[in-house]
């Protein structure tokens, strides 16, 4: 969720903050703070505004780019400097965002495609990030996120049909629920009529 997304800024804002405060990790924190209370607000107006007959394309379509926002500013971690910091912290630029596209996946999962578009977002602008500071040095970023990427969403895929086939097993039962009361008047009104 938008709240953990924002938690999980915190902290790593304040584990980089602990070794380096600069102008980067100011501005990355800055990003994926604006666009997580973005999320919490939509959210939240959706909430309030919703109805039985309520249009969801215009809030399903906000969804989805807020998720896109928030897949690119968390990759964008990868670009904070960390040449005279612990070599543990250039790990966790890599490290955060894969923890991050794994938590959000239950977030995300409902509408699948916009959970592929926050990790496309993500993956593509960690990967482009990596190609440019490191040259053909990035390879191994290249391969290891494909990876990732491809288990994430494969994990995803098939949270989202357990999701699916939970909401239809639930509307399933409350019918045969209705069914059997129907049934169980009907019994009610022979018994009264003998």
């Amino acid at each position: 969720s938008a709240w953990m997304s924002l938690l999980a800024a915190s902290a790593a804002f304040a584990l980089f903050a602990a070794y380096r405060l600069d102008l980067p990790l100011i501005l990355w924190f800055l990003l994926v703070t604006s666009v997580s209370v973005a999320r919490i607000r939509l959210h939240k107006r959706f909430e309030l505004s919703r109805s039985a007959n309520q249009v969801v394309e215009p809030w399903l379509r906000e969804h989805q780019l807020t998720g896109v926002l928030s897949g690119a500013s968390w990759g964008l971690l990868v670009l904070h400097p960390v040449e005279s910091m612990p070599v543990a912290f250039g790990l966790l630029t890599l490290l955060v965002p894969a923890i991050v596209a794994t938590a959000a996946i239950s977030a995300y999962a409902v509408e699948l495609r916009h959970y592929l578009h926050f990790l496309i977002a993500m993956v593509s602008v960690i990967l482009v990030s990596q190609a440019v500071v490191l040259g053909l040095q990035a390879w191994p970023t290249f391969v290891l996120y494909s990876v990732l990427a491809t288990l994430l969403y494969l994990t995803a895929s098939r949270y989202h049909r357990n999701l699916v086939e939970a909401i239809a097993a639930k509307e399933e039962a409350i019918e045969s629920a209705k069914e059997l009361e129907r049934a169980h008047r009907e019994l009610a009104e022979q018994h009264d009529l003998i």
